[in-house]
């Protein structure tokens, strides 16, 4: 454990921000998950580009990248294999680069995504019938707030054992077809270790916001049938980190089949003084089906979704205002279907 300071409230060890080699082979359903995700909102092209350890095979990452353009257009695809070294976690196509650990980060992807649209996304998994181009990602991510740890507790029997949660800022470019694109924006990652089961869950609702003054905000809720529910909220003002409550925030309840909200509050108490985050549904993003244990599935098929008790999840590009100051962040929303 580090020093606990300003600028790493919780201590955390340098170290536990690597990859945490080997996998527990001894430990039923074992996962580690590295996510960085943003929003330009210059352009508005956002990006989730995810790497976890594959359930029954914990010696392989699978990589998810994923872009959504605000034109409807998307770019998809699913990697697997092993590039681990000392300060990288990658599958060979996806490369996440540590350059200072808790700080700096470089994100590469260099291979073919599928180039298809959020009307094909909305009703068809992710398949080889989708057109495959030419694809580069290349950014730096710069932290832009301490990194906020979350400790489960007895509110979850499955998920992560420690999560790791950091604003940011990132810049660089992507290509695709004869397009390049330049990157400008703010974002979120998280890096999350345990084992993880998906068959437990039946919902969560997952909101940030890294503005440009520095301010951010994120809270993750998890729901599981028969125990209380898990959320951890936290915001950084003035350069300090502050652990929150949430008072209110959207939620994909059991009388809605997609969650289709234009407009939603997060309400979080920091202090004792509530904070009212508005968010605006900017009506592009992508939907994820989620297989156990812990297999990620770019799409949904409707006429599937109910009679399998599906778990369907919602990425939402979202505008976010907090006192007078905007930002395009994320809305991550699901529910399992059919209960």
């Amino acid at each position: 454990m580090a020093t606990k300071t300003r600028e790493n409230p919780y201590g955390i060890d340098p170290a536990r921000d690597l990859h945490h080699s080997p996998p527990r082979i001894d430990v039923p359903n074992w996962s580690e998950n590295l996510l960085f995700s943003g929003a330009d909102s210059g352009n508005g092209i956002f990006f989730y580009h995810h790497l976890g350890l594959v359930g029954g095979a914990p010696d392989v990452w699978r990589g998810d990248f994923a872009v959504a353009l605000p034109d409807g257009r998307q770019l998809l695809q699913v990697t697997f294999g092993n590039s681990e070294s000392a300060n990288n976690i990658g599958d060979g196509t996806l490369e996440c680069e540590c350059i200072e650990p808790l700080r700096s980060w470089r994100i590469r992807f260099k291979g073919a995504a599928y180039l298809t649209d959020a009307e094909t996304n909305r009703n068809n998994y992710l398949s080889v019938e989708q057109i495959p181009v030419a694809c580069e990602w290349d950014i730096r991510w710069e932290a832009t707030s301490p990194m906020h740890e979350a400790a489960k507790n007895d509110t979850l029997s499955s998920g992560f054992a420690v999560r790791y949660e950091q604003a940011g800022q990132y810049w660089g470019t992507l290509r695709f077809g004869d397009e390049v694109i330049a990157l400008d924006g703010h974002g979120y990652r998280d890096h999350s270790v345990g084992p993880r089961d998906y068959s437990r869950f039946s919902g969560h609702a997952w909101t940030w916001g890294a503005f440009p003054s520095g301010k951010m905000f994120g809270s993750l809720s998890l729901y599981e049938p028969g125990r209380s529910g898990f959320a951890a909220p936290w915001v950084t003002i003035d350069g300090e980190l502050k652990e929150a409550e949430l008072v209110s925030g959207p939620h994909w309840d059991d009388t809605m089949d997609d969650f289709d909200e234009k407009t939603f509050d997060v309400v979080l108490r920091v202090d004792g003084v509530e904070h009212t985050i508005r968010g605006e549904n900017m009506g592009y993003g992508y939907y994820w089906t989620l297989f156990n244990p812990s297999q990620l599935c770019f799409g949904r098929v409707p006429s599937r979704m109910v009679s399998e008790r599906q778990w369907v999840c919602r990425e939402l590009v979202t505008r976010w205002t907090w006192d007078g100051e905007e930002v395009l962040g994320l809305t991550e929303i699901s529910r399992r279907l059919g209960t």
